[in-house]
């Protein structure tokens, strides 16, 4: 069942990403374990929603960085927990691939939440998953022998900035503390 309609030519803004931020209830007389338990019994609440990639601390008392594989399921928890204690947080692993219309013919892309035809001439592909989008890079590149698969950003202008390391999106997400109403740069696969 899809939560959002394929489009071609322009992104759905309703997900925003696989990631949200949320605000562990208060629970009197925590110890050192009471956070543990807490996020245990978070993650036990949030798994009815979808298969859940990371649970993660954050800096802010008492907030944790919840990352599904599938962003309609974050979209759920959303739009069940919305409001100050549960906001959506920067997208957590790869969603979107950059493929040339040969490469495109070797991806299913019936999981697709969104297709768009760049100015370059390439096809933006991305999935609801990070999952499906990983087996689509690599389905792509299975007849393509010799040709490498860059793992990059995409910024606001669509343009793919290969070679950001994952390593800086994982710290700008831990960095982002607030309601992350500023979209980061979604990390892109860019066939090259």
């Amino acid at each position: 069942m899809r939560s959002s309609a394929m489009t071609v030519g322009s992104r759905p803004k309703a997900i925003v990403s696989n990631c949200v931020f949320m605000r562990l209830p208060e629970m009197g007389g925590m110890n050192a374990h009471g956070v543990a338990t807490r996020e245990q019994a978070l993650r036990k609440e949030l798994e009815k929603f979808g298969d859940i990639a990371a649970v993660r601390e954050c800096k802010e008392d008492d907030v944790v960085q919840v990352t599904f594989y599938d962003a309609r399921c974050a979209a759920s928890v959303l739009s069940m927990y919305n409001g100050d204690n549960c906001y959506y947080g920067p997208q957590d692993g790869c969603r979107t691939l950059v493929l040339d219309k040969q490469r495109l013919a070797h991806v299913d892309i019936s999981q697709a939440s969104d297709i768009s035809i760049r100015q370059d001439g390439k096809f933006s592909v991305e999935f609801f998953d990070t999952r499906t989008a990983a087996q689509a890079a690599s389905a792509s590149t299975g007849s393509l022998q010799g040709e490498a698969l860059t793992e990059g950003s995409e910024g606001d202008d669509g343009t793919s900035q290969s070679g950001r390391s994952s390593g800086a999106a994982e710290e700008a997400a831990q960095d982002s503390t607030n309601k992350a109403s500023v979209a980061a740069p979604r990390k892109v696969f860019n066939m090259q």
